[in-house]
């Protein structure tokens, strides 16, 4: 079952992706980051990532998928959602999906 998250307006759910859920889990887990301040507008640097810990993040995460992430395309300011959309493209890359 997709796990649901509001929209900023809280009008709306909307499924979050696997991906974004695995990243929550990581920065959960791994940086110590309250799962509530884990928000698909909260930017990396508003949860306490500076551009190390973004590249521990990504070097974690390239660990965990077995696939390379080019840390040059992130940094702090990158939201949250932005980073599981990143993290999408390149794991359908990798795979060799065609992306719509």
């Amino acid at each position: 079952m997709p796990h649901y998250r509001a929209k900023e307006d809280h009008r709306e759910m909307q499924p979050m992706s696997d991906c974004y859920e695995a990243l929550a889990y990581q920065l959960t887990h791994s940086f110590s980051i309250p799962r509530k301040k884990i928000t698909p507008s909260a930017t990396l640097d508003d949860v306490g990532l500076d551009s190390l810990g973004v590249v521990e993040l990504f070097l974690s995460l390239q660990e965990i998928w077995g696939i390379p992430l080019d840390e040059g395309q992130v940094t702090p300011s990158l939201t949250i959602a932005q980073t599981a959309t990143l993290i999408e493209k390149q794991l359908t890359a990798a795979r060799g999906d065609t992306a719509p």
